[in-house]
This record gives structure tokens, C-alpha cells and sequence, in this order.
């Protein structure tokens, strides 16, 4: 059996696109442990898969350990920090029902203006992707530690051993990642996406754009370092 493809799915980094591009070449992304393209948010519980070829989740670097993959390939997908906080804002006030209720319950509320929710103290407005790319808390959490310098060198140390791209490249992105592992990709889909005007040169875009900058320093370097990795 070859490597088991882990995808990182590091939130609004247009990963269902990419789910899908994987379901062509793996089968449906499925809860059952036995099947060949395993989705990880039901594995909670569970101490080892066997015999997968890919899974996918909104899981940290290190996840392989948990799961006893021994011949393992990290994928994942970047995007700029504003531009991925943006769209999480305009996804979250977009929802209803439980999934309105779950953000609440994290003070997200419906009327919580742009500014206001990118200051909120949640690990993912707060170099979320390095905070995911070394195994600390990135999700929602509301307690956590800061980033440190040392946390950004191993995640970019990180970055070099996987296969990865950006949300602006997607289509190059997800051929390269696909001709590195064998997939067979063709047209690919734009799936889950937003429908809002992100428009960053807008002048009430000038303090948030400021503030999601002050939030996420390391996450940009992380960014930018991993985009020239691609040149």
C-alpha cells in the first residue's frame, strides 16, 4: 500500500474544491473507518484506520500519530490571512439554525459587525494556520497560548516536508498536488463558493485590514514564505 494522503484542511481555504478532486480518485469521502477516503471529524474515539488510502478533516499537523500512519503525505492548502478571515466572517453571518446557534454560543452574533469579530479571542482569527501547522489549539478555542517565533520556524519546517498551494491558484494548485501523487484531474469544480464582494482597497476595509494584519503576523510570513516556495 502507498502513502496515506492526509489533507489538512485548514478552514475557508477553498477545501471542499479540493474534497472533491479527492473523491474522483479515492471514492466518496465517508464516516466509515473501512473505507478508502476517510473523513476525520467523526474520529474523535477512534486510535487507528487501517488500509485507507486518503483522509480529510479539519485536523492538525501530527494527526498521523493518532491514527498509527506510518507511510504518510501532509496536503493542504493556503490562503492570505485577510483574505481567509474575511470570507470565514461573511460564511458564519450567512448561516442559520444549529449552525447559527454553535457560533453564538462563541459570541459570534448575528449582528457582529467585521471589525468587532476579527478582534474576537478565538484561536482561528489568531495565526490560525501556524497555530494548525505545529498542533495547538487553531480551531475555535477561546483559550489559548500566543504564537511564538520558534512556533512559526517548525511550522514552516513543517510547510518543506508537505505538498501544499493557494486558494488564488487553485487550479495549478490542485494539478500539481494531483501530479505529484498520480490523481487523474480534470475540469475542476469551485465548489462551497461564497457569494460576497471581498473588496480589500475599500476605504471601510482600512482599520479591519490593520487589525486582521496585527492578529495574524506570523500567518502571513507563513503565507508569503510558503508562496515562494512555489516559484
Amino acid at each position: 500500500m502507498g502513502k496515506t494522503v492526509i489533507f489538512m484542511h485548514i478552514p475557508k481555504t477553498a477545501g471542499t474544491t479540493l474534497i472533491d478532486v479527492m473523491q474522483w480518485q479515492y471514492g466518496d469521502i465517508s464516516k466509515s473507518f473501512a473505507s478508502k477516503f476517510v473523513d476525520l471529524s467523526a474520529c474523535e474515539h477512534v486510535d487507528k484506520i487501517e488500509n485507507c488510502q486518503a483522509v480529510a478533516g479539519h485536523v492538525p499537523y501530527g494527526i498521523h500519530d493518532k491514527f498509527g500512519f506510518d507511510n504518510y503525505q501532509y496536503i493542504t492548502l493556503f490562503r492570505h490571512p485577510v483574505e481567509r478571515i474575511v470570507s470565514l466572517y461573511n460564511y458564519i453571518i450567512g448561516l442559520t439554525g444549529e449552525g447559527r446557534k454553535w457560533w453564538e454560543e462563541r459570541g459570534v452574533y448575528n449582528n457582529i459587525s467585521l471589525r468587532d469579530f476579527v478582534n474576537l479571542r478565538l484561536a482561528n482569527l489568531h495565526d490560525g494556520m501556524v497555530r494548525q501547522l505545529i498542533g495547538i489549539d487553531f480551531y475555535y478555542e477561546n483559550q489559548y497560548r500566543p504564537v511564538t517565533i520558534d512556533d512559526y520556524k517548525l511550522a514552516v519546517k513543517r510547510v518543506d516536508s508537505m505538498l501544499y498551494g493557494t486558494v488564488e491558484d487553485i487550479d495549478k494548485s490542485i494539478k500539481r498536488i494531483g501530479n505529484q501523487l498520480g490523481w487523474k484531474v480534470g475540469k475542476i469544480p469551485h465548489s462551497n463558493k461564497a457569494n460576497y464582494d471581498l473588496n480589500l482597497s475599500s476605504s471601510k476595509m482600512y482599520d479591519v485590514y490593520d487589525d486582521i494584519c496585527n492578529n495574524n503576523q506570523f500567518d502571513i510570513l507563513l503565507y508569503h514564505t510558503a508562496k515562494r516556495g512555489l516559484q
